[in-house]
């Protein structure tokens, strides 16, 4: 989904999109939330300090090895602070990681995390049926407590000055991670693990007794996480579980330890920890934006009791944009995303995935009119915004296109469509004037588009209105546009610069309309939630205009 904040200018009404993670697609991802207890405390925090004395100072003779006995006296050449770590996983889903190489010759593995998609929904079981690469690798510990792979820089300890400055960081932060203990909260999560055949269950008896390839260093596929409600702990006298405290002078200092540190693993964030399931999600989200984009409509037709759920979780005034089903752009199309009583007759072709010339009119028509139904629920409360066709890079200028883009919009009326291109014959300087001009003369909202440049795709920074409706989506600038991986191609953060720059371009587009939505697509961690509530501030701020209230009680 996408998101936004609405306000009233002089212009007419202004409304921000921010991209939302999907969990409140149609089928939602269910994502994991980590904590970290205090050092020193098995089994996770408990409410007790008493009970957090896995530590202790150790003296050693050999500073080389990576678990040396404790000595009291004699030669001694190192001081070690030992704790035990816990983290756990108090999220919606599983956090779970597949690691794999080629071949023994490579000597570490890559990294994939996967997610569940929707409650007691399936979970990928594979590193190649996950769903995305992981910044981070996983390697073989040699070293005698371990001897199996660990996953890197998962967690980072430090040894802190009370005013914040690092004295020591940590020689360990790869870790094995499995299901070793239940945390004390368990019974008031949500999506905890019952005991049955669910598959979150099935996966939670895999990882409680998950070694990650215990004296497997030929190992080629090893597999990680922590189930929703279970915590892995590393007791404080296993090989690399310390700081050196050997040169550090006597004071005061704190143990700080990091879970996901880089935050190259994905987790909850944005939305408050009350907010710990899809309608509460969407109630906090909507309390924040007044306008969301909604692209799981994309993948799969929606559900109408999913349109009638969306609409009675948010206020008046609130306004779902949804994204039109692949088929209808000429996207290719997985014969399974249809309904399965038009999967026969959609995959007649014998293809896995097909295209619009592929498949039958009657079928592309069944899937018309099942998409505009199913949106009802949202057509009747008002809330229902508008359709973006977003055409694909092999759609190029031309009156065959025209006449398409046309009949879709027909074929959508009396709900609006709004726009959007990747090929760029649309917008070359010599074709600009003429795709505008057949925009603005059947009223049909151009999609307005930041994105990086040079690209067969890419299309122009050039913001026009050509309906009462003015739309401007903000993809980035990654350098990895080409990237088939979504984290990657919208990994993007927009600078304070660029936030000054869009805010006097977007309050000139919105004196040429009665309403114009401005859309994050930088859908990576809560970047374009961040982004959205930067540029609102800057809308704000000094210009006469006031955000628009959520319904009382929403």
């Amino acid at each position: 989904m996408m998101a936004t904040a609405r306000f009233l200018a002089a212009a007419g009404i202004l409304a921000l999109l921010a991209t939302t993670p999907p969990a409140e697609a149609a089928t939602p991802t269910l994502l994991p939330d980590l904590r970290q207890a205090p050092v020193g405390c098995p089994g996770g925090w408990r409410g007790d300090p008493k009970d957090c004395k896995a530590w202790d100072v150790c003296m050693v003779a050999d500073a080389n090895a990576p678990n040396a006995p404790c000595v009291t006296s004699g030669d001694i050449r190192a001081v070690r602070l030992r704790f035990t770590s816990s983290e756990e996983n108090i999220g919606d889903g599983p956090l779970l990681f597949y690691a794999h190489r080629d071949s023994t010759l490579f000597p570490t593995m890559s990294v994939r995390q996967a997610f569940q998609s929707g409650e007691h929904g399936p979970i990928p079981d594979s590193y190649r049926t996950a769903q995305k690469s992981s910044g981070t690798t996983a390697y073989y510990e040699p070293a005698p407590a371990h001897l199996h792979w660990h996953l890197l820089n998962f967690e980072h300890f430090q040894l802190r000055t009370p005013s914040g400055s690092a004295v020591v960081s940590d020689r360990k932060n790869g870790f094995c991670l499995g299901d070793r203990y239940d945390v004390p909260d368990k019974t008031s999560l949500e999506h905890r693990v019952h005991e049955d055949e669910q598959p979150e269950a099935k996966l939670h008896q895999f990882l409680i007794y998950n070694m990650c390839g215990h004296q497997q260093p030929d190992a080629t596929d090893v597999t990680e996480g922590i189930s929703v409600g279970s915590g892995d702990d590393y007791r404080y006298d296993v090989d690399f579980q310390w700081l050196d405290l050997t040169s550090v002078a006597s004071g005061v200092y704190d143990v700080v330890n990091t879970v996901n540190p880089d935050r190259t693993l994905i987790e909850a964030g944005w939305y408050p920890p009350e907010a710990n399931n899809p309608e509460k999600r969407l109630r906090y989200y909507a309390r924040q934006f007044p306008l969301v984009e909604v692209d799981a409509t994309y993948y799969a037709l929606p559900a109408e009791q999913t349109a009638r759920a969306w609409a009675e979780r948010t206020p008046a005034g609130f306004t779902f944009n949804i994204k039109a089903f692949s088929l209808f752009t000429q996207h290719p199309t997985p014969v399974k995303a249809f309904p399965a009583d038009l999967r026969e007759a959609a995959g007649s072709a014998g293809k896995a995935r097909v295209y619009l010339k592929d498949v039958d009119p009657a079928v592309a028509e069944a899937a018309w009119d099942r998409f505009l139904a199913a949106l009802g629920p949202l057509r009747d409360a008002g809330k229902l915004g508008a359709i973006l066709l977003q055409f694909p890079p092999w759609f190029p200028i031309g009156r065959v296109r025209r006449e398409y883009i046309l009949a879709c919009a027909q074929r959508a009326a009396p709900d609006r469509v709004c726009v959007e291109f990747r090929n760029h014959t649309w917008m070359t300087e010599d074709n600009q004037a003429e795709t505008l001009g057949f925009l603005a003369e059947h009223r049909l909202p151009y999609v307005c588009v930041d994105m990086p440049q040079g690209y067969p795709s890419s299309i122009p920074p050039v913001l026009a209105a050509t309906s009462d409706l003015a739309v401007i989506r903000m993809h980035g600038h990654s350098d990895k546009w080409t990237s088939k991986e979504i984290s990657e191609k919208f990994g993007y953060k927009y600078s304070d610069q660029e936030l000054d720059e869009w805010a006097g371009r977007i309050r000139g587009l919105s004196a040429d309309a009665d309403l114009t939505h401005v859309l994050f697509n930088n859908c990576y961690r809560d970047w374009a939630h961040v982004n959205a509530q930067q540029l609102t501030a800057r809308l704000t701020t000094g210009l006469g205009v006031r955000p628009a209230a959520p319904a009382p009680g929403a």
